[in-house]
């Protein structure tokens, strides 16, 4: 079997003593068994990018829940909008992508992923971000989905 090991955060920040963290400790344990699954997944398939397939999914999966700040729970502006970033980089040919301010789109780990693999940059930030985002048909959502309490 196939050997592995997954490590993530959820974000930055303290979660204040006076919150009740269950919810938070609920989402992990769920983006944990998940994040398990992905792995496994990914490394029975033999597939030479399974690592990065591995950390684009997880991300995903965080991106993806609100209680953590990336994607949708991610942290409001001084003007209470969203900007959001995102990088990933393949540990074995050390090729990376990174995206910032970029607004609307659900899961902004995906365009940092395209532009590693489909531009000749490392870095994109806002209009140019977004171009590539919407030139690869990348799931966009309304400012809503991204406000959380």
């Amino acid at each position: 079997a196939p050997s592995y090991a997954v490590a993530f955060h959820g974000g930055a920040g303290v979660i204040p003593r006076s919150i009740d963290g269950s919810p938070y400790r609920e989402a992990l344990s769920r983006i944990c068994r998940e994040a398990a699954a992905v792995a496994e997944e990914e490394a029975s398939s033999g597939a030479e990018n399974a690592a990065l397939n591995v950390a684009h999914r997880v991300c995903m999966l965080l991106e993806d829940c609100e209680l953590f700040n990336a994607g949708r729970g991610c942290v409001f502006t001084a003007e209470g909008t969203h900007e959001m970033e995102a990088s990933i980089m393949d540990g074995t040919t050390k090729a990376c992508g990174a995206v910032s301010l970029l607004s609307n789109v659900r899961n902004p780990i995906t365009v940092a992923r395209l532009a590693m693999e489909r531009t000749r940059h490392i870095y994109l930030a806002g209009d140019g971000a977004a171009r590539l985002a919407e030139a690869h048909g990348v799931e966009t959502a309304a400012d809503e989905y991204f406000y959380s309490e």
